[in-house]
């Protein structure tokens, strides 16, 4: 993989007349009669890193500090699904769509059943406006719902931000767009609201860091030149962080809302349990073994074995 890094932005220098000048003072061959200096700041703004390549001729750049590569796999989802358990869809709005705006994180993936191994799939990340945002997801879930209807959906969507108006925009209306595409998601998932806490990169380096360099977190090939992947890469020396953001939030809340179980040792502390509620444990010992292990609330740990 090619790894592509950030860089830091700096200021742009010129001389008294407008000419842009190199690292020795010297100008840089525009004409300044073609370019204003609000003209190099809106294109600063849009894509710095082909700014300084073009038009400074210095491309150099600086290194991501925390992560130096990214676990992918070729294959496409179809043979593997039976592996499969949570497709999951984190949501991270920006409320502006403007040149120096911060960018509406979504991201989505797979979560397999045993390993806890999640496989990014896609990353639709960027400047889109709400109405935009919500028929590609509208479309993912009702595509993926066709396909796969034993596999769960998860919608995770940060509170902050905007956040309030998606989830009012999918639970309170039949339809989306121009054409009136019917609202799949209401029917198809139930969406969970968080509120994150804390600095934004203290959380993602707390929550990304073991499973991104473990192998726990995977990438399709395809995304490898994607906006989550260039922003992990280039961390934390990257100038937005809303795709990484989002996939460090969700991951975080679909870890205690839908956890790895070991089906055969719930099976058998249930029954285990079971024995101790009839009195038919032999040994007080392992009475007193099973109390300790396991809630008394019965019914809850029949549902867990039922949603198997």
């Amino acid at each position: 993989m090619v790894v592509e890094q950030a860089i830091v932005p700096v200021e742009v220098p010129v001389d008294k007349d407008g000419f842009l000048l190199d690292a020795s003072g010297n100008r840089v061959l525009i004409a300044p009669e073609l370019y204003t200096l609000e003209h190099f700041e809106a294109m600063m703004a849009e894509d710095y890193r082909s700014f300084m390549a073009e038009m400074m001729q210095d491309p150099t750049v600086l290194g991501g500090e925390l992560f130096k590569k990214v676990f992918t796999e070729d294959f496409a989802i179809h043979p593997y699904v039976d592996n499969y358990h949570l497709f999951f869809i984190y949501v991270d709005r920006a409320t502006t769509t403007g040149r120096k705006s911060d960018e509406t994180g979504i991201v989505c993936g797979l979560r397999e059943n045993t390993t806890g191994m999640r496989l990014i799939t896609h990353d639709l990340t960027g400047k889109i406006p709400i109405e935009r945002a919500l028929l590609k997801i509208n479309t993912i879930v009702k595509e993926f719902r066709d396909m796969y209807e034993h596999i769960t959906i998860a919608l995770i969507i940060e509170k902050q931000g905007g956040g309030d108006d998606f989830y009012s925009n999918i639970i309170n209306r039949v339809d989306f767009g121009n054409d009136h595409t019917y609202n799949y998601i209401r029917d198809i998932c139930a969406p969970i609201m968080i509120h994150a806490t804390g600095e934004k990169e203290k959380r993602i380096e707390d929550r990304l860091e073991a499973p991104i360099k473990n192998g726990r977190i995977r990438f399709l090939s395809t995304l490898q030149n994607s906006i989550l992947v260039r922003q992990i890469l280039d961390f934390p020396n990257c100038d937005k962080l809303d795709a990484i953001d989002a996939l460090a939030m969700g991951d975080h809340v679909i870890m205690e809302t839908y956890p790895i179980v070991d089906k055969e040792y719930v099976k058998s502390m249930i029954e285990a349990y079971t024995k101790y509620e009839t009195k038919q444990l032999d040994d007080k010992r392992q009475e007193s073994k099973v109390k300790e292990q396991y809630n008394p609330e019965y019914s809850k740990r029949r549902n867990v074995i039922d949603s198997f």
